[in-house]
């Protein structure tokens, strides 16, 4: 090891919230709103418009590669 601490240490983490997807068009309004939801609570509006673009992006993505569910998940 060169001295230095690494960037990201998994017992200093002081927030975690989780989410659970489907291949639906649904997900990415929902993944919005859990993300509003979550980074209030975290306090961390000043990164708001980029994590909800950055978000819609990859789940519009990951719905689109997969192919949308027959039924929509209730």
């Amino acid at each position: 090891m060169t001295g230095q601490e690494p960037p990201y240490r998994p017992q200093s983490v002081r927030f975690v919230d989780q989410l659970s997807l489907t291949a639906a068009r649904s997900s990415v309004s929902a993944s919005r709103h859990f993300l509003r939801l979550a980074l209030a609570k975290w306090q961390a509006a000043a990164v708001e418009d980029d994590v909800l673009l950055i978000a819609s992006e990859l789940v519009t993505n990951a719905v689109t590669v997969t192919g949308e569910l027959a039924e929509s998940p209730t």
